[in-house]
């Protein structure tokens, strides 16, 4: 469209300028009927311009709606991709409402679940409690600790490392044993000794705090008999 604009300007000088030529070179009879003396010449001049017009007016028409269409495909694909980006988004939001909400609900259930734990903590489990002679202790076989550790996580329950200071308790407890070993507490007249154990042998009392430093199953017996 802007070659045909240009096209057309640069037409008009020149039939201007022919005019002007014609009208200098014609003689005052021409100047009785000055289209008639400019006519020829005019066209001779203008042929090839208005040819090169003729010629290329269908391409330039053709030109501008191949572009015009360019411009209506990017359109499409740019409404298609903002189209695409806002229902990403959507989705994304989605997820981030599903996440709080699980977030949520999962603290939730924690709360709840606290003051459960703390009472269990802080009672021997009734469900492994087993009764030695006048004691009522339970068996921890879920995890492995030192013998220091083994009396914090007893005294934490509200009990201590099971005692055995005679050989009924002994005899007692023999047939509940099931691992190869267990830490147990210390008698009031041992001296020197750390720590103690108990296997399928017998009770092992033990001088030795590398040994103490070793990791096993424990009994602990309720402080209330």
């Amino acid at each position: 469209m802007y070659k045909l604009a240009l096209v057309f300007l640069f037409t008009i000088h020149l039939i201007t300028l022919s005019a002007e030529e014609c009208e200098l070179e014609s003689d005052d009879s021409l100047w009785e009927d000055p289209n008639v003396a400019c006519s020829s010449f005019c066209f001779k001049a203008l042929k090839p311009m208005l040819r090169y017009v003729a010629d290329n007016h269908k391409k330039w028409n053709d030109n501008e709606g191949e572009l015009q269409a360019k411009i209506e495909a990017m359109d499409t694909k740019l409404s298609s991709f903002l189209s695409s980006q806002k229902k990403h988004e959507e989705k994304i939001d989605n997820l981030e409402n599903l996440l709080k909400k699980a977030i949520i609900k999962s603290e939730e259930n924690i709360k709840k679940e606290e003051p459960l734990t703390e009472v269990k903590s802080n009672t021997i489990n009734e469900t492994t409690s087993q009764r030695i002679g006048s004691k009522n202790s339970y068996f921890e076989e879920k995890i492995r600790l030192t013998w220091q550790e083994a009396s914090k996580s007893c005294h934490s329950k509200g009990s201590t490392l099971l005692t055995l200071e005679t050989k009924e308790e002994l005899q007692h407890i023999f047939p509940k044993i099931k691992s190869m070993e267990y830490w147990i507490g210390l008698n009031k007249n041992e001296q020197n000794i750390l720590c103690a154990s108990l296997t399928k042998y017998g009770r092992l009392p033990i001088r030795l705090s590398s040994i103490c430093a070793e990791k096993h199953f424990f009994i602990c017996q309720d402080t209330i008999t």
